[in-house]
């Protein structure tokens, strides 16, 4: 499975790189194998005057079928991805388990 990492608006650092990976992987572990591809594309929307602006949205390109997309929005860049990478999982297992 091979991940992008994509920002819009700010830099990458290694620390959020990392909560990327390790959630990804906590989320898609049991359905690596059959990924092709994620792609992780975070933007933050008002820069240094906040609000919930900061938002993560992740595709899982799945080998034979359709891409599953997942998005999560919140005040704080962790939580998004928290939450987007939680929602992908979620998809991922409901309703797709004769694919997966």
């Amino acid at each position: 499975m091979r991940i992008e990492i994509r920002s819009v608006g700010f830099t990458t650092t290694e620390a959020l790189r990392a909560h990327v990976l390790r959630r990804l992987g906590s989320a898609l572990a049991r359905r690596a194998d059959r990924i092709r591809r994620v792609i992780v594309r975070m933007s933050d929307e008002n820069g240094p005057r906040g609000g919930l602006d900061k938002s993560c949205r992740i595709e899982a390109v799945l080998a034979g079928h359709p891409t599953r997309v997942s998005e999560g929005l919140a005040a704080d860049l962790y939580t998004a991805i928290d939450a987007a990478a939680r929602r992908l999982g979620r998809l991922l297992d409901r309703g797709q388990r004769p694919y997966l």
